[in-house]
């Protein structure tokens, strides 16, 4: 990986025989891709308990040794100083690998996105607040357009896309974008419902039972996501579960006007194209009306 080299090859020292502490507050030297990558370069990588006696052995390397010591967040620097004549001490965190970014962002990010957002930050110009950082990587590698979202139909399509795969956005990413421009509706003001999959599924469900009209209104791009989203739930079919229907029909007596009743509220459900889906064109419904 990109990103773990450009780790491996600031902190690497060229020359051997004098120990490395790096100051890593977040921990991204705990990774054990990042740990493997500086073991193939020929160093040594190891947690300093920042003990005086553990500096003992440092004292007197060989020029192919190159230990690099853990050093947490630097709290223990004194100890060094006071313990060693030749060190080096350096910091690796989010901040310095990205600098132009806003660090809390770049943390928020999955690390198997990293090469990317490193390729991303190769190219940025200027350094951007906290805020620029999520919007422009919300854009950039999760294809969320403020703009769209403010002039198009981009909260209808963000959702139904986030509804139907596997690639929610960060909490901050999500919290920036609703910050900037509030949702159109309710179910979308907090970050939750883009975060989770399963809450982006329940605020859709929920936004088109309580809004019709949307579904009506959209291009036929969206309906083919929303029809793909709507597979992923069944917002109506929970409260009329299919045995109820089998029962009631079961249930119902020869009376023309029983008949006509059942009739009536099978064609009003939508567990009727549930059936159809099931059980072909002709559902188990109609089968028994048929044997009867």
């Amino acid at each position: 990986m990109k990103w773990i080299n450009a780790i491996v090859e600031d902190l690497l020292p060229q020359f051997g025989g004098i120990p490395t502490f790096v100051e890593d507050a977040d921990r991204l030297l705990d990774i054990p891709e990042v740990r493997e990558a500086f073991r193939e370069r020929g160093a040594t990588i190891a947690d300093w308990d920042g003990l005086p006696a553990s500096l003992e052995p440092l004292k007197s390397l060989s020029l192919e040794e190159r230990p690099i010591l853990v050093a947490g967040d630097g709290a223990n620097r004194h100890v060094v100083e006071s313990c060693l004549v030749d060190f080096r001490w350096e910091t690796i965190n989010a901040a310095t690998l990205m600098p132009k970014f806003g660090s809390n962002i770049v943390k928020a990010i999955p690390t198997a996105m990293w090469d990317k957002l490193l390729a991303l930050h190769s190219e940025t110009r200027a350094s951007r607040t906290q805020q620029e950082t999520a919007l422009f990587i919300g854009r950039s590698l999760y294809g969320v357009d403020i703009e769209y979202l403010r002039h198009g139909e981009g909260w209808l399509s963000l959702l139904a896309r986030l509804s139907v795969g596997n690639d929610p956005i960060p909490p901050l990413i999500a919290r920036a974008l609703i910050d900037v421009l509030p949702p159109p509706w309710p179910e979308l003001t907090r970050p939750e419902a883009l975060t989770e999959t399963a809450n982006s599924r329940a605020a859709l469900a929920s936004i088109l039972e309580n809004q019709p009209r949307i579904y009506e209104e959209a291009t036929r791009a969206e309906r083919l996501l929303l029809a793909e989203a709507r597979t992923a739930y069944s917002p109506k079919s929970s409260k009329q579960p299919l045995v109820d229907f089998l029962e009631a029909w079961h249930k119902c007596g020869l009376r023309p006007q029983d008949v006509l009743q059942f009739g009536l509220m099978y064609a009003q459900s939508e567990n009727s194209e549930i059936l159809k889906r099931l059980y072909g064109k002709k559902s188990i419904l109609c089968s028994q009306i048929g044997s009867n």
